[in-house]
C-alpha cells in the first residue's frame, strides 16, 4: 500500500450485519508492536465523565492501515469541498490533525 493511495476491501452484503456502537471520544489507547487497543466512551452531557461502552483490540499494522485510509478519505478533494461547504467545528479538527499526519510513517508494502 503506497502513502498516496489507501485500499479498502468491502465485504460482500452477505455476512451479518454487527451491533452498532456510538461513541463520543477515544479515552484509553494502548499500542504495541502486535496489538493495539482502544476503548471509546460516551457522554451523557458536555460537562458529564466519559462512560466507557466499547474495547476494540486489533492488530497493530491494521490500525495504521485503518488511519491511512481515514486520513485518505479526509484528504480527499471530495471532502476537502463538503468540508468547506459545512466549516466550523469539524474544519477546526481536521486542521489539527494535519500536523500529526505529516508524522505517521507508514511501513513500504
Amino acid at each position: 500500500m503506497s502513502n498516496s493511495q489507501a485500499t479498502l476491501t468491502l465485504v460482500p452484503e452477505m455476512f451479518e450485519v454487527p451491533s452498532t456502537v456510538y461513541a463520543d471520544q477515544l479515552v484509553q489507547m494502548g499500542a504495541g508492536p502486535a496489538v493495539i487497543k482502544l476503548v471509546f466512551a460516551t457522554l451523557d452531557n458536555p460537562t458529564a465523565q466519559p462512560k466507557p461502552v466499547q474495547m476494540i483490540v486489533m492488530p497493530t499494522i491494521t490500525a495504521i492501515q485503518m488511519a491511512q485510509q481515514i486520513l485518505s478519505v479526509f484528504g480527499s478533494p471530495q471532502m476537502q469541498e463538503r468540508i468547506e461547504t459545512e466549516k466550523g467545528q469539524f474544519n477546526a479538527i481536521l486542521e489539527s490533525l494535519k500536523p500529526f499526519a505529516s508524522l505517521v510513517k507508514f511501513p513500504a508494502t
